[in-house]
């Protein structure tokens, strides 16, 4: 979104991190922007703590939320596009489908030569990064595979790249990054270096409940 927004998120609600932690003596709350977590053992006083806070970001703060979502953290907790789990951080489904709609369309600019492998990698890189997060290597290296081996990817340029480009260089024949690894990167965050040999999706994570805040503004 808009960078104000994140601004006013984290200038409003440091009040409510205030509160969550001193005035509702909360030992687990984990706040990003306007997406917030409380964690408890026990449910009743989940309960009650939702219900202080949602009295003080009302009357106080004159914000708005939206319905809080109670959940056992065993059977996953969503948060910032991963899915939450005790000893495992997953991709939630709409994280997986946003990655293969992304990296399909990101191969057929490279395989009708829409884009050089430099503007690939600049793109692939950080979608990539995200899902590190994860424990999301075998899916990456299977959406890696698929695409290769996609005749749309190597032949034809994908519905995200046809009629609107100039192809500007030869593309090779398979969408798979082969940066040179000597090269030298202009920008770290335009240029992504991996060995020619390698898919950069190869390189290398008692139950409490929690109940979990999607902020509307009011």
């Amino acid at each position: 979104g808009n960078l104000t927004s994140q601004y006013f998120a984290n200038y409003c609600l440091a009040y409510a991190d205030h509160f969550a932690k001193e005035k509702l003596q909360s030992k687990a709350y984990l706040r990003y922007m306007d997406d917030m977590l409380f964690f408890h053992d026990d449910k009743n006083a989940l309960v009650e703590m939702m219900k202080r806070f949602n009295a003080y970001i009302d009357e106080t703060l004159h914000l708005c939320l939206k319905p809080a979502c109670i959940n056992s953290v065993s059977k996953g907790v969503p948060f910032l596009g991963y899915t939450l789990f005790p000893r495992q951080v997953r991709l939630s489904r709409i994280s997986r489908k946003r990655f293969v709609k992304k990296y399909a369309a990101y191969a057929g600019h490279l395989a009708c030569g829409a884009w050089t492998e430099r503007e690939y990698a600049g793109r692939l890189c950080p979608l990539i990064a995200f899902t590190r997060y994860a424990d999301a290597r075998h899916f990456r290296r299977a959406v890696s595979q698929r695409m290769e081996a996609s005749p749309k990817v190597r032949t034809a340029c994908f519905a995200a790249a046809t009629g609107t480009t100039t192809p500007r260089t030869a593309a090779p024949p398979i969408a798979t990054l082969t940066t040179p690894t000597t090269a030298t990167p202009t920008s770290a965050s335009a240029w992504c270096s991996v060995p020619s040999s390698k898919s950069p999706v190869d390189a290398g994570q008692d139950e409490p409940v929690c109940f979990q805040y999607p902020f509307s503004g009011g």
